[in-house]
């Protein structure tokens, strides 16, 4: 979902230099409201620096509280100090050399990118997380572009605002000459 950049906010949004989309909306929101669930979120991530196959419950709760995380990030509710804490956690959950797939000790290669899901072990939920941790890792992406693009329309504002972007007559017949071509 692309927001819509408020021109009246970007000087702000570039001062701030923080990685946050709060500054692409009007509207009277409660910034605080989820900060309870935010510490659920990053207490209950924090204790998987690894994955394994066996725990189905726990994998599917962190699969879910990753979905969370996505949409809370998305939607401005994180800000750049709350990312940096919860980062290392999401990169070490992301990397799976540590992760359990297998019940047996004969862990191959090939088994282990197996998808399995019987009633005791499910990878499947395992490799969801995985996107999942890339869908959000591609959000924190888009929002540190946000704020990048951000700081430079803020500066091409200050610019503008200076006269420095003022075109003479000629080069707008120009311009309007070459489009036709």
């Amino acid at each position: 979902a692309k927001t819509v950049r408020i021109w009246d906010n970007v000087p702000t949004a570039a001062a701030s230099g923080a990685l946050s989309s709060r500054l692409t909306t009007v509207l009277p929101i409660n910034w605080n409201r989820f900060e309870g669930l935010k510490e659920i979120l990053l207490s209950f991530v924090s204790r998987f620096f690894r994955q394994d196959a066996r725990q189905i419950a726990e994998n599917r709760m962190v699969l879910q509280l990753l979905l969370l995380l996505k949409e809370l990030l998305a939607a401005g509710f994180y800000r750049s100090a709350e990312v940096a804490q919860i980062l290392p956690n999401l990169l070490s959950l992301l990397d799976g050399r540590q992760d359990v797939v297998d019940d047996s000790a004969d862990d191959t290669r090939s088994a282990r990118y197996e998808a399995r899901r019987t009633v005791s072990l499910d990878t499947l939920v395992i490799m969801e997380c995985k996107i999942t941790l890339l869908e959000v890792l591609t959000t924190l992406c888009e929002v540190r572009l946000d704020l990048r693009l951000s700081q430079l329309l803020a500066r091409y504002r200050i610019e503008w605002d200076a006269g420095d972007w003022a075109a003479e007559p000629e080069q707008i017949t120009s311009l309007r000459t070459s489009s036709v071509r």
